[in-house]
């Protein structure tokens, strides 16, 4: 988990959580997918491919709703 500097979001000021995820090189995401995990949803901020490793690498941040 990374931790960024505060946000202000239409006056409503809070950190957001960013974190790192894998997945298999299989998957089929794009930069405009939303990710659901534990309940809440995150866009994705980046996608790095990693083809030794066989997997995508998708750095997530968590949506302020």
């Amino acid at each position: 988990m990374h931790r960024q500097s505060r946000q202000n979001d239409n006056g409503d000021v809070w950190m957001p959580n960013t974190y790192t995820l894998e997945v298999r090189m299989y998957q089929d995401i794009d930069d405009y997918d939303i990710i659901q995990w534990n309940g809440k949803d995150y866009t994705i901020l980046s996608i790095q491919i990693d083809r030794p490793l066989m997997c995508k690498r998708l750095e997530i941040s968590q949506k302020n709703e």
